[in-house]
C-alpha cells in the first residue's frame, strides 16, 4: 500500500462520518481528479522518456554519420598526400638525373677542380 492509497483511505474514512455526505462527494471528486492528474503525469513522463530515447538515438546516428564522413575525408586526404609525395619524389629524382647528366658531361679536369674545392670546403679550408 502506497502513501497515496493510505491518504485516500483516510479521506474516505473522514467522508464516511455522519452528516458529511456532501463532503464525501467532494472528497471523492478530489480523489478522482488527483488520480487523473497522476495518470496524466505518468503519461507525460512516459512520453518524455520516449522523446529522450528517440533524441539520443538521432544524436548517436548523427555522430556516427559525421564520424564516417570524417574517416572518408581523412582517407581522401591521405591518398592526396601520397600522390603529392610521389609527385614530389619523382620531381626530385628527375632533377637529380638532370644534375647527374650535366656532371657526367663535364671534362675530367674541370670535375677534379670542382671536387677539390668542395672537399676543401667540407674539411674546413677555403675554396679557391
Amino acid at each position: 500500500m502506497t502513501d497515496g492509497d493510505r491518504e485516500d483511505d483516510h479521506l474516505r474514512d473522514k467522508a464516511d462520518c455522519p452528516g458529511s455526505a456532501a463532503n464525501g462527494e467532494i472528497l471523492s471528486e478530489i480523489l478522482a481528479v488527483e488520480r487523473e492528474i497522476g495518470a496524466k503525469l505518468d503519461a507525460e513522463r512516459h512520453a518524455a522518456q520516449q522523446w529522450l530515447a528517440r533524441t539520443r538515438s538521432e544524436i548517436e546516428q548523427a555522430k556516427l554519420s559525421e564520424l564516417t564522413a570524417l574517416k572518408a575525408s581523412a582517407e581522401r586526404e591521405k591518398e592526396a598526400a601520397k600522390i603529392a609525395a610521389h609527385d614530389n619524389a619523382a620531381a626530385i629524382l628527375q632533377q637529380a638525373a638532370a644534375d647527374a647528366e650535366r656532371i657526367r658531361r663535364l671534362e675530367d679536369s674541370r670535375l677534379i677542380l670542382i671536387v677539390r674545392q668542395y672537399v676543401l670546403f667540407v674539411a674546413g679550408g677555403r675554396a679557391e
